[in-house]
């Protein structure tokens, strides 16, 4: 009974990977063409700056509304964000006449959607699996993730020589589109979730929560320290790249 809802949530993860690693090597070559090398750390820190009410904006409607309708609102508005930077990237971007501030707009919207779209899916696909079966086949779904990070990683190079840059906002767009439509065939929990009462829900409460609970604080720390760390490695990565490529 599991077959159909494992490998929906398998292809959705290899869809979500993959355009989690296009729209992060699109973003930067878009904004590395609009600007210097230089400013790209700092578009980094804009976006994490952003990110913080992004999510806490999406978690709030995923708790008070039904989190697949969130999702896919999420998706829908993903395509149609993507939609207006395509039209933007064939009439201006590839003009190297004047700097366009709307490269850096499509920097900050793909990084805040790749974030929320792959939060957003893993709260989708675990409503679908019970807590032992979800410990028996994530690993197995998140290997769909890793295929589709390692396909488009791949494939990146040559599609681009092929279609371009504009082609590749539209392969985000299919990518999306596929994702869409894959939700669909996403079996309906047996049981409706429980109403979740988080009107009156306050940060602090939550925080003082996650303090007070061993695990969640065990786990939040570990999510801290390798989101740091990983913001370091890429800041640090930036910054040499900036120290050896230069605009010419």
């Amino acid at each position: 009974d599991e077959y159909r809802t494992f490998t929906v949530s398998a292809l959705g993860a290899f869809l979500v990977m993959s355009f989690s690693v296009t729209a992060r090597s699109l973003r930067e070559a878009f904004f590395i063409d609009e600007f210097s090398v230089e400013s790209l750390p700092y578009v980094i820190i804009v976006t994490a700056i952003a990110s913080l009410p992004s999510v806490g904006a999406f978690s709030r409607l995923m708790g008070r509304h039904n989190p697949e309708s969130v999702y896919r609102m999420l998706v829908s508005l993903l395509i149609g964000g993507l939609g207006v930077f395509w039209i933007l990237a064939s009439l201006f971007w590839a003009s190297p006449a004047e700097r366009d501030p709307s490269a850096g707009a499509f920097y900050v919207f793909t990084a805040l959607g790749t974030l929320l779209l792959t939060s957003g899916f893993w709260v989708v696909t675990s409503e679908r699996f019970a807590l032992r079966d979800a410990k028996r086949l994530f690993g197995m779904i998140a290997a769909g993730g890793t295929l589709g990070a390692m396909l488009a990683g791949i494939s990146l190079g040559p599609l681009g020589r092929v279609i371009g840059n504009g082609g590749l906002v539209v392969s985000l767009i299919a990518t999306l589109g596929a994702l869409l439509l894959l939700l669909r065939l996403l079996p309906q929990p047996e049981a409706a979730p429980p109403t979740r009462n988080v009107e009156d829900a306050a940060i602090g409460e939550s925080l003082a929560l996650v303090a007070s609970n061993p695990h969640l604080r065990n786990m939040a720390m570990i999510i801290a320290v390798a989101t740091v760390a990983s913001g370091m490695i890429d800041y640090q990565f930036k910054e040499a790249a900036a120290a050896v490529y230069t605009d010419d």
